[in-house]
């Protein structure tokens, strides 16, 4: 097939005061390539720059932890950005990522909520409201019905309702974080609000039953993130970034569930986070663990996944990402149909670090396919058991540091330098 079919996908687009070189994405997703305590890799360094060189015109990162609140009660060896000294090397790799001219995103994580859990047994997860999860086998993706972490927590812990105390402690959180982004070097960071964990859940009717300010109308259960929201701003403004760095939002699209949010409810957040200077909106979808199959969707989903992108773009007048279209000529169509519309790739960015390359350069043949099969990524390695992450279709998914491609290029002699 001839490239120029997928112009769309390869012209630039605007996100906010920033020009991405092209419509697409990398989807955030941990790798536990990183440094157990949470510290930033050389070998992450290179899984992100092989997906710059590869053509990707925004890079979103996996999610960096805003305050040690957080890391009390995740098992996923998340990386950190609170502390001056988490910013060595998040800035290697933002530079890694800059040489080969992709935009770098980090998205901030607050907490893992009532979907936490302390496997030392120590700390009890904290959540809005006391109210566990509960997943229904019936409902697990692919694969996921017969792995036994997954089978072994089907039921969360109880959680603790977190203090009126904690919660701002949470989204001052996103200030602290935000500054430090910019001092790695970050074109701009991603609030994390899906997938049901803490944003998520002060979004939820169903995982918010508070009575103060930040539960019950929709209005007061968005208030956790429109206030992290603003507070990540105020970092911005107060550096006088606003010109150079951009504040995103990623929240599930809908939570498919009865007395659950809907798009309709999720707009208004979006159109709120607008007016406050959002540069754009990343989709996800369904409430969580008690949903995985929005959260992992299969090839069946997309045309529901491209509804709901559209049905957002109409409402709102910044650029929206839609998660998984790993067809080209269903990317292109929707990129061309819906403008201002990305299209941000996952397990299909782990399969092949050079999908639009070989999009852009028509060598469809070439590319190697993710199957969905959620085992190297999420199953036997990686999600349940918090080792390195491995693809069944890239054998070379965690080793792009042997590759010396990857290796950023020596930074060029500049005008001050004899």
């Amino acid at each position: 097939m001839e490239k120029e079919k997928f112009g769309k996908l390869f012209e630039p687009i605007q996100v906010g005061p920033i020009e991405v070189k092209t419509r697409i994405a990398m989807a955030p997703m941990n790798t536990a390539l990183g440094d157990p305590n949470g510290y930033i890799s050389e070998r992450q360094i290179c899984y992100y720059a092989a997906r710059a060189r590869g053509g990707f015109g925004m890079i979103i990162t996996e999610a960096g932890s805003t305050s040690p609140l957080f890391d009390q009660t995740t098992q996923y060896y998340n990386m950190k950005l609170y502390d001056p000294v988490h910013v060595f090397g998040w800035r290697n790799l933002v530079d890694a990522v800059h040489a080969f001219g992709s935009r770098a995103i980090v998205q901030l994580a607050q907490g893992c909520g009532r979907q936490g859990f302390d496997p030392r047994g120590k700390n009890q997860p904290i959540a809005p409201s006391p109210i566990p999860y509960n997943i229904d086998p019936k409902t697990l993706p692919k694969g996921f019905d017969k792995n036994p972490f997954m089978l072994g927590h089907l039921k969360g812990q109880v959680p603790r309702e977190i203090t009126k105390a904690e919660i701002w402690e949470l989204i001052e959180s996103c200030y602290n974080s935000t500054q430090l982004a910019m001092r790695a070097g970050f074109d701009g960071v991603e609030i994390h609000a899906c997938h049901g964990y803490i944003s998520h859940e002060f979004l939820s009717p169903n995982m918010n039953k508070r009575t103060d300010e930040f539960g019950g109308s929709l209005e007061n259960r968005m208030r956790f993130v429109v206030e992290s929201f603003k507070a990540a701003m105020q970092a911005v403004k107060d550096l006088g970034m606003e010109d150079r760095f951009i504040v995103g939002c990623r929240t599930s699209a809908q939570e498919h569930t009865e007395g659950g949010f809907t798009m309709e409810d999720m707009v208004k957040l979006h159109q709120t986070l607008e007016q406050l200077g959002s540069a754009y909106v990343n989709l996800s979808d369904g409430p969580g663990y008690e949903g995985l199959k929005y959260f992992f969707p299969s090839e069946e989903d997309m045309l529901h996944k491209e509804e709901e992108a559209k049905f957002f773009k109409a409402n709102l007048n910044i650029p929206v990402i839609v998660p998984s279209i790993h067809d080209p000529v269903f990317a292109n169509r929707v990129a061309t149909e819906g403008d201002g519309i990305l299209i941000a790739l996952g397990r299909q960015a782990i399969a092949d670090p050079e999908w639009p390359n070989k999009v852009r350069e028509g060598r469809l043949n070439d590319i190697v396919k993710c199957v969905r099969c959620n085992i190297g990524c999420l199953l036997q390695y990686g999600l349940s058991y918090q080792v390195q992450s491995r693809c069944m279709v890239n054998p070379n998914m965690g080793r792009e540091i042997y590759q010396m491609e990857n290796w950023p290029p020596p930074m060029k002699r500049g005008k001050y330098l004899r």
